[in-house]
């Protein structure tokens, strides 16, 4: 798929899971017990700075054992999360434009302020230059309340 229809796909995924997001945000009452809720989840302590465990996704060949991986975080808190995998690879978070690389025994670590809500591909190179699926997760970053 050329860049420009994947871009387009993902400004459109962002769209849409923002007014998901906007039609089913909970009434005030249910949002404070979801909050709580998230929050012991991630671990978080309501801070900015607070930091869930960061997530481990696993690659073998490439593709992400378990399938595409979710990790989800409240704007202001912190992304934390870790890509291991049995090839050498380059993995992308689109949106932050970051990229890290793996080799095995040395894993890609992100671990950022997550700044700007909306939903975010990560995707690996090298499953993309070899012609199979690149998508090995998404991050969702909810806007802070």
């Amino acid at each position: 798929m050329p860049r420009g229809q994947r871009l387009g796909l993902v400004a459109l995924a962002v769209v849409v899971a923002a007014a998901a997001f906007v039609i089913v945000r909970p009434s005030s009452e249910k949002e404070s017990k979801d909050s709580a809720s998230t929050k012991a989840a991630t671990g978080s302590k309501g801070g900015a700075a607070a930091a869930a465990k960061p997530q481990q996704i696993t690659l073998k060949d490439h593709a992400p054992q378990g399938g595409v991986q979710k990790v989800r975080v409240a704007k202001g808190e912190r992304v934390r999360f870790t890509v291991t995998g049995d090839k050498p690879d380059k993995i992308h978070l689109h949106g932050y434009d970051i990229e890290q690389e793996l080799s095995p025994g040395k894993p890609a670590t992100f671990s950022f302020p997550a700044e700007v809500d909306g939903a975010f591909e990560i995707e690996s190179h090298e499953a993309e230059h070899l012609g199979k699926p690149a998508l090995i997760g998404r991050l969702f970053v909810a806007p802070s309340s």
